[in-house]
Formats: C-alpha cells, structure tokens, sequence
C-alpha cells in the first residue's frame, strides 16, 4: 500500500535525524522538551504532495485545524477521508478529549454508522466501502524508542467520536512490506530527501 511506503520513508528519516546526522537537532532543549513534535512534524512533510512523486491514490491536504494555527494531515480519495494523527496508544481515536475538529469530521459517519466496514482487497486505492457518499477514518500512529512504528491502526469514528465502528491494525502488514524494502534505492533516495526538507523546514524556524 502506497501509504506504508510513506511511513517507510518517514521511519527511515527519523532514524537517521535522531540517531546520527541530526545532532543539532537531538541535542537542542527544544528537541527535548517535545521530541514528539519533532517526529510529527517529519510526518506531515513526508505527505506534503511535492514530496510524493510515485502513483498515489490520494489527494494529501495538510490543513489548519484551530486558532493556534496546528496543522493536521488529511488525504482525500474518491471514498474516503483520512486523518493521520498521532496517538498515544493503540487502538484509541485521540489521546484525550476529542478535538472539535476531528468530531466536525466524523460527523461524516452519521448516517451510516452501523453500515461501514473495512475492505483490503481491492487494489484501485479505494481502501473503503461504504453506504453513503465517503467515509471519515482516523490513520493513528506512534513511534516507540528505537524510532520505529509502534502502531498504525486504521479506525471508523462514530459520528460523535465516542467509540470505533470498526479498526484494522495495519502494524503486521506494514512491517511485512518494510522489510522487503530495506535495500531499495528509491527509498533511501526519499530518506535522504526527506531529511534535507526537515533540515529546510527547521533552519527556516518553522518548528
């Protein structure tokens, strides 16, 4: 699936800027004080479309969410509607109270609520089925302290974000297509990118 090969590519990066040629990174107070901003950060670059240049069946959209001018990574299909956000723990739809944001979204999934379900078959980068016009999801993630992904789970908000139609945690999966690349030229070819635009975003004060 083309979105684990982001996440592929992001895993990589992380790696790198923390465990060697980001030093004036790690070693900086602002690292330490919010490293989790930092890995979010390299996310959301990573699914910025001039950085996506392989056949993708999304359109990726990173868009304001509130006053405090925060961003949120959203990739449109014809079908479906993906939020990407970090979560604390597996399975969960947000790490505390849900934004208002994310339930403006969800209430997306009001008509259909017991009417969705997950559909991995297909491969015409429609990931979803559904009843109605496009389905709400919530694409969660973390890392753990080697730097790797520690979940990614796929999950069906209610329309009020109070409990999950249906969830597939992809972490099997995605492991299994990141190791049958860990040779390949593209994707250390993306690393290296990947790396050189947080380098831009950081030197420019945007962190």
């Amino acid at each position: 699936m083309a979105i684990y090969e982001v996440f592929a590519i992001t895993e990589g990066s992380i790696k790198r800027i923390i465990d060697g040629v980001g030093k004036e990174y790690t070693g900086s107070k602002i690292f330490k004080e919010d490293e989790n901003r930092f890995k979010s950060c390299i996310v959301k670059i990573a699914f910025e479309p001039y950085m996506i240049d392989f056949e993708f069946p999304f359109e990726t959209q990173n868009q304001e969410v509130n006053n405090f001018k925060m961003y949120s990574t959203f990739l449109n299909g014809d079908d479906v509607r993906i939020n990407i956000t970090r979560t604390k723990k597996q399975g969960t739809l947000c790490n505390n109270k849900p934004a208002k944001y994310k339930i403006k979204e969800a209430s997306a999934n009001e008509k259909y609520n017991t009417q969705i379900e997950f559909c991995f078959d297909n491969e015409d980068g429609k990931n979803f089925t559904d009843k109605s016009e496009y389905v709400f999801v919530i694409l969660g993630y973390s890392f753990d302290n080697n730097n790797e992904i520690k979940h990614l789970d796929f999950m069906i908000p209610s329309s009020k974000m109070d409990n999950t139609i249906d969830k597939f945690n992809a972490l099997n999966e995605y492991n299994k297509f990141k190791n049958g690349f860990e040779e390949d030229e593209y994707i250390e070819e993306k690393i290296v990118e990947l790396i050189e635009e947080f380098d831009k975003t950081y030197k420019m004060n945007e962190l």
